[in-house]
């Protein structure tokens, strides 16, 4: 079982592969200057657009094709198309094609990873888990992060080499992941609706939450820029800070996050707020190395409290589809939140510091709306 923890847990690491690209963004403007900022930040939430629309058609093929497939395919696919730029760079098409590459990769495992941690572990072992893959997730985005610093140093292209390690990844896969079973295999009890209310009221939560804690992304490197506070260098050194906080998050806090059951989602907005406040008023470039490290140490507790939530929700046989709904509603606050950010930077003249002053209060929503008691009330009123 260990190999097969070992397995899950590598295939997990794919939704934070574009997380080292927030590093290069000021100098792909630079060499782009004719690019508008949207398609500057497309090559950061593309990833999150193409894997909204995969996991949901991952969920599907698990009826016909076994979890394990399906996950050395996207490993293979992000180690393959990732790498391009390192040879082809002198057009941004070339980097919204990696972009879409590492989205139908990371779409895909979102979905099979967690449907395998359900498909061979149940009860405590499961959450633990579970919770295990969101310190995966961080670890590999922090490791990512890291190699990327050197990398950029030498240039910025040759951050896309990192992403070879997806194709060791895959052959680890082969080896240690057992064959499984097809969804459609299952026995289902009558005519089974395939997401109830509880799991729609969860993709609310993912979409509300994901759609202001992405503003990190689409805005620290630019803002560093703009604050005079740091280069492409120290952008990555953010980025690994925010990466590194998920961490500690799947060890440890997730453990005692899950026993606060109704409370646990509405307290990591509660810190998402706080980071983004910091990221907002603070002045140096340590307070908001602070402001990252709280930011990513929520991002990284939300994810698997809410794909626990909705594990435990789902009825048999239809927990794949489950499970890529609820990421796909968070991969669609994702996408948004470009537009969002374009927009209000571009048509509007605010400034990217002052961004995270308007995330904080998008987080309000999430945090109010995952209370026990305004749960209980709107569904008296009804």
């Amino acid at each position: 079982m260990r190999k097969l923890k070992i397995a899950i847990l590598l295939a997990s690491t794919t939704p934070m592969a574009q997380i080292c690209l927030l590093a290069i963004l000021p100098d792909v403007q630079s060499a782009f200057p004719g690019a508008s900022t949207a398609m500057i930040q497309m090559i950061v939430t593309l990833p999150t657009l193409v894997a909204l629309v995969l996991g949901v058609f991952a969920a599907k093929l698990c009826d016909f094709i076994t979890k394990k497939t399906l996950t050395i395919a996207a490993l293979l696919i992000m180690g393959i198309g990732g790498p391009i730029p390192l040879f082809f760079h002198g057009s941004i098409w070339w980097l919204l094609a990696s972009s879409a590459f590492l989205g139908v990769g990371s779409g895909i495992t979102m979905t099979t990873t967690s449907a395998l941690v359900t498909e061979h572990f149940e009860g405590k072992e499961r959450d633990t888990l579970l919770g295990l893959q969101s310190t995966a997730v961080s670890g590999g985005g922090a490791l990512l992060s890291l190699i990327s610093t050197a990398m950029v140093a030498i240039s910025w292209h040759y951050i896309y080499s990192i992403y070879v390690i997806y194709i060791i990844f895959a052959l680890i896969c082969i080896r240690w992941l057992p064959k499984g079973i097809i969804e459609k295999n299952l026995k289902r009890s009558g005519k089974v609706r395939l997401l109830n209310r509880n799991i729609f009221k969860l993709m609310i939560l993912r979409f509300s939450y994901c759609f202001g804690a992405y503003f990190f992304a689409n805005c620290f490197a630019l803002m560093l820029k703009d604050a005079s506070m740091g280069d492409a260098v120290k952008a990555s050194v953010g980025s690994f800070v925010y990466t590194l906080a998920g961490i500690p998050a799947g060890l440890v806090v997730f453990r005692y996050m899950s026993r606060m059951k109704r409370y646990s989602q509405s307290v990591c907005s509660a810190m998402a707020i706080i980071g983004m406040l910091l990221l907002f008023a603070g002045k140096s470039y340590g307070a908001v190395l602070i402001g990252a490290f709280i930011c990513g140490f929520s991002y990284a507790l939300y994810a698997p409290l809410n794909i626990t939530r909705t594990v435990q929700q789902a009825r048999p046989g239809t927990v794949p589809m489950a499970i890529a709904a609820v990421n796909a509603s968070g991969n669609l606050g994702l996408f948004i939140t470009a537009f969002a950010v374009a927009g209000m930077t571009g048509n509007l003249g605010i400034g990217y510091k002052e961004m995270f002053g308007y995330a904080a209060l998008l987080l309000v929503v999430p945090m109010v709306i995952a209370l026990p008691g305004l749960r209980r009330k709107i569904n008296a009123n009804r």
